[in-house]
């Protein structure tokens, strides 16, 4: 659980929003994960990229739940 981030993209469950929940998902195939989740119907929100000691990338699946793929450095 964590506090609304607008400036992320993270808000707090509204009529807006179609989730109300983020997933954060870490492992070592982040990228294959990501890029198979592409073909398969997510959209991308943010692609896979280095964010401190992240590989990260952020996506919202079909059914609209939001998706935070990475792994630690």
């Amino acid at each position: 659980m964590g506090d609304e981030e607008s400036h992320n993209g993270n808000l707090s469950p509204d009529l807006k929003s179609s989730s109300s929940i983020r997933v954060i998902l870490q492992t070592k195939n982040a990228d294959e994960l990501f890029e198979k989740a592409i073909k398969l119907g997510a959209t991308e929100i943010c692609p896979m990229t280095t964010e401190k000691d992240w590989i990260i990338g952020k996506l919202k699946d079909p059914f609209g739940h939001i998706w935070e793929i990475g792994y630690t450095l």
